[in-house]
This record gives structure tokens, sequence and C-alpha cells, in this order.
């Protein structure tokens, strides 16, 4: 696998600057979400000289350091459309597979899908709460690498 020296992005630098400072997330726990020791994070927004890492690594932080800046940004309603989008393109459920496993009306996902102001708050609050446990129970952790 080919390695990469750094981040190559300073915006990438200076967005996991902040949210360290601002959002109060960790070392740990970015070390916990990669992988990737904790002392790399603190050495990599010093500027100081960084391990080089595998490239499917450097995406992923890439990728989440990006998410967690703009996430604040997104209204509600986009990112759970988004997070429901993921069920249809990744893991390949259409509305009604998904629907039967949280245990919802298809319709309510249809018409969230189509336009979020067309189903009521109570309703997309329990589209939510359904809709992120079983995100979590595709993404379960491995215990054994603990």
């Amino acid at each position: 696998m080919e390695r990469i020296n750094q981040i190559p992005n300073k915006i990438i630098q200076q967005d996991l600057s902040d949210l360290i400072k601002d959002k109060k997330l960790t070392y740990d726990v970015l070390s916990n979400l990669t992988k990737v020791n904790s002392q790399w994070f603190a050495d990599f927004i010093d500027g100081k000289e960084v391990d080089s890492l595998p490239e499917e690594t450097v995406h992923y932080i890439n990728d989440l350091i990006s998410i967690l800046s703009l996430g604040s940004d997104i209204d509600i309603d986009t990112r759970l459309k988004s997070i429901l989008e993921v069920f249809e393109q990744i893991y390949e459920m259409d509305k009604a597979v998904l629907a039967n496993c949280i245990g919802i009306e298809k319709e309510i996902v249809i018409n969230f899908m189509q336009d979020s102001k067309c189903v009521s708050v109570e309703k997309k609050y329990e589209l939510a709460v359904k809709v992120m446990f079983l995100y979590y129970i595709f993404k379960f952790p491995d215990y054994t690498k603990c």
C-alpha cells in the first residue's frame, strides 16, 4: 500500500486545530477513531515532522475532519437525508426494506426524502432515532480489537 508523508492539506491542519480548540475534541478521541497514535495529531497540528500514514488512513482523516468541521453548518433534515442515502447507495436498501428494518411506515421515509417539511417533527424524531440505531448496528464496533 502506498504511503503518504503527511496529510497534504493545510486547511485540514487548521480545521483539526479548530476542532480541538473550539469543539473540545481530544487527541485520544481522534486516535480511537483513526487508530493513529494521539501524539501524531499533536505533532501534525504543531507542524512537526510526522510519520507517514497509509493512503487509506490519510483519506479517512481528511474526510473525518472535513465532515466534523462542516457538520454543524448542515441542517438536521439534510443530515438525516444523507444517512438515509447511505442506506440506499452503500447498503443497497430501498425505502421499503429500510422501513421494515427500522419499524416505521414506508410512506414516512418516502415523504421525508421527497420533502422533509411534509413530515411532522414527531415522525422525524422517530425516524432519526430508528435510523441512527440501525446505522450503529451496521457499523457495530469490533470489540475484539479493544
